[in-house]
């Protein structure tokens, strides 16, 4: 008689897982020229792991003798937590340091027209708004350590606004939003209050713009490098009663003068003097 001896074999298991050039300017509505020139405009790579645990093979055992097929001792195992189930750290302002964005919320959506920044700093600090790549202006941290400034309205779209220092380095960014103004809406019985956005003596990158609120038909804007003229345009409102001019003069001190539309001898209504960074 014959008697076949039996191994035990081992059990594994496995889990896997304006330019340069001068030229006269031309008439823009809400941002954008009439002509059609456009005066005014994240990966998370899914990381796996693979382990192995593998059981022990029993010892060899006594010819003639099967080895018994035992479990496992039973392994306490440390609690995982989901990512997605950690308690989330609380919201922080949209910047770092001692400048930032406060409102509105990163990622808002906002309704056509300008609206409203706002911010917090160490009093005093000032750094450079920027739309995108398009120079708004500067900002200063006030007294109480907030900073806000009232953009002009920008077009409809997805917009990044930047903080950043004099040589470039970006201090905080905010991205939101902006809806586009309903079919059909024009500016009719605009009775706002002139504003402008932008602050006389100011230093600025090209490409820049400014803009505000205002009445009537809309503006005529002048510009003058010195006392020469170098180009006229005008300006209307849009259906939130906003106006906006974008410019891109080259290197150089520039004044631009604002005056009702129509009528360009008539005393500005408001006068910048800009210079315009290398």
């Amino acid at each position: 008689m014959r008697i076949n001896v039996v191994d035990a074999a081992s059990i594994s298991t496995r889990s896997s897982t304006d330019t340069g050039t001068e030229t006269d300017e031309t008439d823009t509505v809400g941002g954008a020229e009439d002509t059609g020139d456009g005066s005014v405009q994240s990966d998370s790579a899914g990381q796996g792991q693979n382990g192995d645990a593998e059981t022990a093979s029993p010892d060899n055992t006594t010819a003639g003798t099967a080895a018994p097929i035992t479990s496992a001792e039973p392994q306490e195992l440390e609690p995982v937590t989901p990512a997605d189930e950690e308690a989330s750290a609380p919201e922080q302002p949209a910047g770092a340091g001692d400048l930032s964005f406060t409102d509105p919320a990163t990622g808002a959506t906002l309704p056509a027209g300008g609206f409203t920044l706002r911010g917090a700093g160490t009093a005093g600090r000032q750094a450079e708004l920027f739309e995108d790549n398009t120079s708004l202006g500067q900002v200063t941290v006030g007294e109480d350590g907030t900073w806000s400034f009232d953009v002009p309205s920008p077009s409809a779209g997805v917009h990044t606004y930047s903080l950043r220092e004099a040589q470039g380095d970006e201090l905080a960014s905010l991205r939101v939003t902006t809806r586009a103004a309903a079919a059909g809406a024009a500016a009719a019985n605009c009775t706002e209050d002139f504003s402008l956005s932008i602050a006389d003596g100011q230093t600025v990158s090209e490409p820049f713009r400014f803009g505000g609120k205002g009445q009537g038909s809309g503006y005529s804007v002048t510009v003058r490098r010195a006392t020469r003229v170098i180009g006229t345009r005008r300006v209307s409102l849009d259906a939130s009663c906003g106006w906006n001019y974008e410019s891109k003069p080259g290197p150089g001190t520039i004044t631009y003068e604002v005056r009702p539309a129509g009528d360009t001898e008539a005393e500005p209504i408001s006068t910048v003097t800009l210079t315009v960074s290398d």
